[in-house]
């Protein structure tokens, strides 16, 4: 739980996407969406989402580690806010209560835990990529 993550509200993200999707001249380049701050390790956000999930007291059930992942990803979004106007207006709490609302007023959906979590591909990151085939 001690993994270091950064975290972006899609709001935030979308307007960046569509303009690369619109063909902003930016065909092949890579660019970082999303804060440039410190991040939120993994142990931090589930006790956020504890907070906001009305006090939840449940117990965390830690996993072994995937193979291969990083233990701190971090964002540098200076290019995207240069030629993309990249601006980060939600913070991460207000994104997440957000999201706690919805479920509270539709309600949560079943989950399936069978479903495998990285989707292996040509533009996968090559550190992905390795310990996903790595578990074939």
């Amino acid at each position: 739980g001690e993994q270091r993550r950064c975290f972006s509200d899609v709001r935030d993200i979308l307007p960046c996407v569509l303009k690369l999707v619109d063909g902003a001249g930016k065909h092949g380049e890579l660019f970082n969406l999303g804060p440039d701050d410190e991040g939120i390790t993994i142990n931090q956000l589930v006790e956020m989402l504890k907070l906001l999930c009305c006090n939840y007291t449940g117990k965390t059930i830690y996993l072994p580690a995937r193979p291969g992942d990083c233990r701190e990803v971090r964002c540098s979004a200076d290019k995207a806010r240069k030629q993309l106007g990249f601006e980060q207006h939600h913070s991460l709490e207000k994104s997440l209560r957000n999201v706690v609302n919805y479920i509270h007023q539709c309600g949560p959906k079943p989950f399936n835990y069978s479903l495998p979590v990285e989707i292996a591909g040509a533009t996968m990151p090559l550190w992905i990529m390795e310990a996903w085939c790595s578990t074939k």
